[in-house]
């Protein structure tokens, strides 16, 4: 439920380019937070060349959670891909 509250509170600001800053408990719902409008604008094809996303963990823990995160979505957003073809 709080992941929820968190992606609700904080989606929409970032999609709309404002700065978020979040604190909450371990799994709150944080990663999926800034992860997902990531995502989402990176979707959208551009000219421009080099990174378009970088993501700062501070610890190396932090760094491998975030990474694992990421597969995960990324193989739930190619499976719901599929699903729709």
């Amino acid at each position: 439920m709080r992941s929820i509250l968190m992606l609700l509170q904080t989606v929409p600001l970032i999609m709309e380019g404002k700065d978020v800053v979040a604190m909450a408990r371990t799994g709150s719902g944080k990663t999926a937070a800034f992860l997902i409008p990531m995502f989402e604008k990176l979707k959208t094809h551009t000219a421009k060349s080099g990174a378009r996303a970088l993501i700062l963990s501070p610890t190396r823990e932090l760094a491998l959670q975030t990474l694992k995160f990421t597969k995960e979505v990324q193989l739930i957003l190619k499976s719901s891909k599929d699903n729709f073809k």
